[in-house]
């Protein structure tokens, strides 16, 4: 039993020894064997698709006689996969090859690396191949500048290494909508042949072959691309091709995108800032009668953002169409960013870059301008909040008796027919802002804001006020700068602001009748004041004819306005019309009646009270007169027409 044991292990060493030395002779040999007519060529252990259907073995007779294959065997060393396989009896030319698939040796290459002997038929190791880890549809092949990864080439000559330095194809990516010329330029270099031309091919639909034009290594050439020839959106593959003094060298297709024109298509929506429970998204718009394919086109926000976004999508005509931050995996920041679309080249084709954010605004397009909207509407036309223009300051009290910032007021008056709602309406006197919220004002009427909610403190010198809409329009501003006394208000009186001593915050504006009207420096202008209609003003004068058109710098003064109103002489000038047309009537008389100073009184403006005094009683003196000559001359016309 231990002689068995003995013997076994014996065994398997002697064999192991020669398994070794075989192995070191392979390796240490410089094969092929230059007295063997037969090379191992070529294996392809990793081909497209099914391996059993592409796998191959390939050799080649070197020699100038043909070789009978009678008693020649490869064998492939791999694990469970290490198999002989004979070769058929048949006759190899001088100097061509031979390529045994998978179906013929039964023999499975491994991927991940192996060991091929090919054995004449006297048993003698004639070449060895010990390829790597395998590179999918690349063969193990020899070629002049040794053994190397290659296309594959079952039956024929290797192909060439080539030392590929550039190869370019510009534009790299082509709008299938316009006319482009396709530049080429290819410098390669063949280490064991010379590059004599090289060819490009483009396939159908456009089915064009064109030679580039060279020396040594570097060629080029062009090619004129008409519209449409390609119909959609994708990549097309150009053949390149290298021939050296009588054959194929080497071989390379070219991706280049062919994509739609999307010139049309622009950003119209952006929304960065959504409340909890919706999505942020970017808005496009194709502006154009026909569909758009966005394919290979990209959106991002700007350099250095995120990962841009690529689009697969076709855009209907003059359709709207949103992508979100889920889809996208783009971040809008809130505090400000870019929105781009952007061209398969890279190149700009829209954008739009907003500020700081507010939550549940979108960023919308209107016409040419862009704007904060609260209406937000992705896939659809964007709607404008339509803010009420009917809503003015109309009354303000810098300086009121008390804490200032406590009974300051700023009031407002909605001059519409229908309420308004305020929340979101800003007040600002430019270093302070108040935000309206939860407050409405009915139609026609008044609210009063005090600086004990809005925290505005006004200035009793000069200052302004202003009141913008949720969007940021000013819709409303005032500024003053008069030097005014306590507890007078700046209030809008028909349609000019005044100093009125009567506040009335909540309430209509009056303008008291025996007030210190402030002047203006060399331009005081009296305008008379309709009475009141059937549908009062927002704002009415009381006990006074006249307001005052402020346009220069405002005064202090002790100057009232007055005007004479009609009185009783009227009423006789409009009795003795005939009397005054008469031609008894004597010119001295009917003079005097029609004097500046008893016709035009009502039409001058009297700046001291004792003045309009004397003249009220010398006119009414001279009246007196005139009516008196006018009876005796009446008495002594009678006595006439008597004695007649």
């Amino acid at each position: 039993m231990i002689k068995l044991r003995f013997l076994v292990g014996l065994a398997i060493l002697f064999f192991s020894v020669i398994f070794y030395c075989q192995k070191v002779k392979a390796e240490t040999t410089i094969f092929p064997l230059t007295n063997s007519p037969l090379i191992l060529s070529e294996v392809l252990p990793d081909p497209e698709g099914d391996d059993e259907l592409g796998e191959f073995i390939e050799i080649q007779n070197i020699s100038t006689e043909n070789v009978n294959l009678t008693g020649w065997r490869i064998e492939f060393k791999g694990g469970a996969n290490s198999k002989v396989f004979a070769m058929p009896a048949s006759e190899l030319k001088a100097g061509e090859w031979q390529a045994f698939y998978y179906q013929d040796t039964k023999i499975k290459f491994i991927n991940s690396g192996g060991e091929i002997f090919l054995y004449a038929p006297s048993g003698d190791l004639v070449d060895y191949f010990n390829y790597p880890k395998a590179k999918e549809n690349q063969a193990w092949g020899r070629t002049c500048a040794g053994e190397s990864w290659l296309a594959p080439s079952p039956g024929i000559k290797n192909p060439t290494p080539v030392s590929l330095d550039k190869i370019s194809i510009s534009p790299d990516a082509i709008n299938f909508v316009k006319n482009t010329t396709i530049d080429f330029l290819i410098s390669v270099n063949a280490l064991c042949d010379e590059v004599k031309f090289v060819k490009a091919s483009l396939p159908s639909p456009i089915s064009r072959e064109f030679f580039l034009t060279g020396e040594a290594s570097e060629f080029t050439g062009s090619f004129e691309y008409q519209k449409f020839q390609i119909d959609k959106a994708q990549i097309f593959e150009f053949d390149i091709f290298v021939f050296g003094e009588n054959n194929l060298i080497f071989t390379q297709k070219f991706p280049v995108k062919f994509y739609d024109d999307a010139s049309a298509v622009i950003l119209s929506e952006v929304y960065p800032n959504p409340p909890v429970g919706q999505d942020e998204f970017i808005e496009l718009f194709n502006q154009s009668s026909r569909p758009i394919d966005l394919t290979y086109y990209f959106l991002d926000d700007g350099e250095g953002g995120s990962q841009p976004f690529e689009f697969n999508q076709t855009i209907l005509p003059w359709d709207y169409f949103s992508v979100s931050k889920e889809q996208t995996k783009i971040v809008l920041n809130n505090d400000g960013d870019w929105a781009r679309l952007l061209s398969p080249e890279l190149r700009i084709v829209d954008s739009v870059k907003f500020k700081k954010t507010k939550k549940g605004w979108s960023y919308a397009k209107f016409g040419q301008s862009w704007r904060w909207s609260e209406i937000i509407t992705p896939y659809k036309k964007n709607q404008e909040m339509i803010y009420p223009a009917g809503i003015y300051i109309s009354e303000i009290l810098p300086n009121p008796k008390g804490a200032d910032s406590e009974l300051e007021f700023i009031e407002l008056f909605n001059s519409m027919d229908i309420p308004v709602d305020l929340s979101g309406w800003v007040l600002s006197d430019g270093t302070k802002k108040f935000l309206l919220e939860n407050i409405a004002i009915a139609s026609k009427s008044y609210i009063a804001i005090y600086s004990r909610d809005s925290k505005i403190s006004l200035k009793n010198s000069a200052d302004w006020v202003s009141l913008a809409n949720p969007r940021g329009d000013i819709i409303s501003k005032i500024h003053y700068s008069f030097i005014g006394q306590e507890d007078q208000s700046f209030a809008l009186i028909g349609q000019n602001f005044a100093w009125t001593l009567s506040p009335t915050p909540n309430a209509r504006n009056i303008l008291l009748g025996k007030i210190e009207v402030p002047v203006v420096k060399n331009n005081i202008e009296a305008i008379a004041i309709s009475a009141p209609t059937a549908e009062p003003a927002p704002n009415e004068i009381s006990d006074i004819k006249n307001t005052v058109t402020l346009t220069q710098t405002i005064i202090t003064t002790t100057t009232r306005v007055a005007v004479a109103k009609p009185s009783a002489w009227q009423f006789l000038q409009k009795n003795l019309e005939k009397l005054l047309t008469s031609e008894t009537v004597l010119p001295s008389v009917k003079a005097q009646i029609q004097s500046p100073a008893v016709l035009g009184l009502e039409s001058q403006r009297l700046t001291n009270p004792l003045i309009f005094v004397i003249i009220k009683y010398a006119s009414l003196g001279l009246l007196s007169l005139s009516i008196i000559k006018l009876w005796r001359l009446i008495i002594q016309k009678m006595r006439l027409i008597q004695k007649e």
